[in-house]
């Protein structure tokens, strides 16, 4: 809740552990989420959390930090943790038929385990096909792997579209370990056992119940009904295409998954995606389909973030203009969203009409599966060093940069790469003023003294709201792609772009190489890298102006910056603007000559 401490949750989830015999892996994940959370908070707060993991010892500057360090990485490990109690619950589920499983093949390492990452995906799938880029330009390992792979007979399950093995292939694959699998994997109620009890798993143990997801009673397609004991319990039938002809593909690209409904996981993640397999995407949308595009029979298919998000539909008609019918303004047949139906009965919805899942946590079998995968940093770019969380490699962020970059241009008849001599200069200010948390309390004063500096540089101060984040249902397609284009011009045309941490900072996607970025974040967590990695990728100019340590860091509702912050953060501006201004005077010269 607003303005609460994450000790009180933490110290509540200690105690859930405490209760089954089984760590539950919801709580499990929990836990981490409130130790990130607790990663940033004031040293005086700090001890309070000492005290709670029963170490009373007092630490001088260099031992906070140090402990600091120790305990993000620990909860890197929780979150494993979380994952691994995740897995058993499902092997177990298998064994009871749960989305038609079966044993696991447990003499077999490749149909076992959980996979993660890039290098590991590709060793287990029927093909792979690394992303061509210099390693000596982009200063990046020999062993680090991003590319399309192609898996058979897949699962595809959960919120974050998690892809499992089928029958007796029991591996899972995941991108990193920040993924709740106990939102994404069909799972019976293990942690509920005793120890000694577990050999009765091999029967039909009945005290074992299936996992309802945020208590979703349709999770994977299924069905509350009554078991032997009475209990309501959930029912979760077989994806395969013998059971379930309408919910199978023959192909699937996959274009969606750890939180893809976020801004920032689509533009980093997603749009990566879709611009590394843009041929094989245009090659399944070119395909001809018997009874014509719009018969119920098409099974080779693109899933995609849930369409209630108006950026998922305005990117993909600007990336993927083929998606769209040429006769009239709805989307191909083959484009399937994930999760949720859009908005159900709505006669005007123009999206696919096909399928229509009826849980936030759907389940599919797919023939064949294509989707991207990568190696992620394990580390954060300092200064703030430690676990990080979700960075995208910069091969595939400035593949994602040029391909937005020429379809904005095509759509403009224009090329804004560089700035006219006569045009001002831009501050973007990304404000989060209608957000619900991190909100800048010095904003107006900071928005005031930012006027005052662009008076003096020939420059503009625009203030942006990220808008269309969660979904304008009845916003035209037209409208939904304007503002995409808007969006992208806006950002390309910036000299400064300033922003608390959060996601309207992944628009940095769109800025050109140089431009200063100032972002308002948190000294003690590794874990809100992002935009320090993105503008490194990007060869963007980055600061950082941390903002008071809080104890609830990333969720706190209002946010302030540190004493003497507001100076550092309006003369990095200006000296933004004057380095924007001499670099645009220089070019211009070169132009005249």
């Amino acid at each position: 809740p607003p303005n609460t401490s994450p000790l009180i949750p933490f110290e509540f989830v200690e105690n859930q552990l405490k209760i089954f015999p089984e760590p539950h892996p919801q709580t499990l994940f929990e836990k981490a989420t409130f130790n990130v959370l607790s990663l940033d908070m004031p040293k005086e707060v700090g001890t309070k959390l000492t005290v709670v993991s029963g170490d009373n010892k007092k630490e001088n500057s260099d031992e906070s930090s140090l402990k600091s360090l120790t305990a993000s990485w620990e909860t890197w490990e929780t979150y494993k943790q979380a994952q691994e109690s995740a897995f058993r619950a499902y092997i177990i589920g298998k064994q009871y038929n749960l989305a038609g499983g079966k044993r696991c093949n447990t003499r077999d390492n490749n149909k076992m385990g959980i996979v993660e990452g890039g290098t590991e995906w590709s060793k287990v799938a029927q093909k792979s096909t690394p992303f061509p880029y210099s390693r000596d330009k982009y200063a990046i390992a020999d062993n680090m792997y991003m590319g399309i792979i192609t898996i058979d007979n897949a699962i595809i399950s959960g919120k974050d579209a998690i892809v499992s093995g089928q029958g007796d292939n029991c591996l899972v694959y995941v991108p990193h370990p920040y993924v709740n699998l106990a939102n994404n994997l069909p799972m019976v109620t293990i942690w509920e056992v005793e120890e000694q009890d577990r050999v009765i798993m091999r029967s039909n143990n009945p005290f074992l119940e299936t996992y309802q997801p945020e208590n979703d009673g349709n999770a994977y397609n299924g069905k509350m009904v009554k078991d032997r004991l009475g209990r309501d319990n959930l029912m979760i039938p077989d994806p395969r295409p013998q059971r379930a002809a309408d919910q199978f593909f023959a192909s699937a690209v996959l274009l969606t998954g750890y939180s893809s409904e976020n801004y920032y996981h689509f533009i980093a993640e997603v749009l990566p995606s879709l611009v590394t397999m843009r041929k094989h995407l245009r090659n399944v949308l070119r395909k001809q389909q018997k009874g014509g595009a719009n018969d119920a029979s098409v099974r080779d298919v693109i899933i995609i973030p849930n369409l209630q998000h108006g950026f998922v539909d305005g990117f993909l008609r600007l990336l993927l203009p083929e998606a769209v019918a040429q006769d009239e303004d709805k989307l191909s047949p083959q484009i399937v969203q994930w999760g949720l139906d859009k908005h159900p009965g709505d006669e005007n919805d123009k999206g696919d009409s096909r399928i229509k899942f009826n849980s936030r946590h759907p389940i599919t079998f797919v023939q064949r599966l294509f989707t991207v995968t990568w190696d992620q940093p394990k580390q954060s770019p300092p200064p703030v060093v430690g676990p990080a969380h979700c960075l995208t490699p910069a091969p595939l962020l400035q593949a994602l940069r040029r391909s937005v970059f020429k379809a904005v241009d095509q759509i403009s008849n224009s090329d804004k790469t560089k700035r006219s001599a006569n045009e001002k200069l831009k501050i973007i200010y990304c404000s989060r003023s209608s957000s619900p948390t991190r909100r800048l309390r010095e904003e107006g004063e900071l928005l005031s003294r930012m006027e005052e500096v662009a008076k003096t540089k020939n420059a503009e101060v625009i203030l942006f709201e990220k808008k269309l984040d969660n979904g304008n249902m009845h916003t035209s397609s037209a409208s939904l792609l304007k503002h995409v284009v808007d969006t992208v011009k806006l950002f390309r045309s910036a000299s400064v772009i300033v922003g608390v941490h959060g996601a309207s900072l992944a628009n940095i996607a769109f800025a050109r190489k140089s431009t200063l970025v100032i972002e308002m974040g948190f000294e003690g967590l590794p874990q809100a890298s992002h935009y320090r990695h993105m503008s490194s990728a990007l060869e963007l100019n980055h600061i950082d102006v941390f903002l008071t340590r809080d104890e609830r860091s990333l969720g706190a509702t209002e946010v302030r910056l540190r004493d003497g912050g507001l100076d550092v953060l309006v003369s990095a501006v200006k000296d933004g603007l004057g380095r924007a201004d001499a670099s645009s005077i220089a070019e211009h010269d070169h132009q005249e000559l």
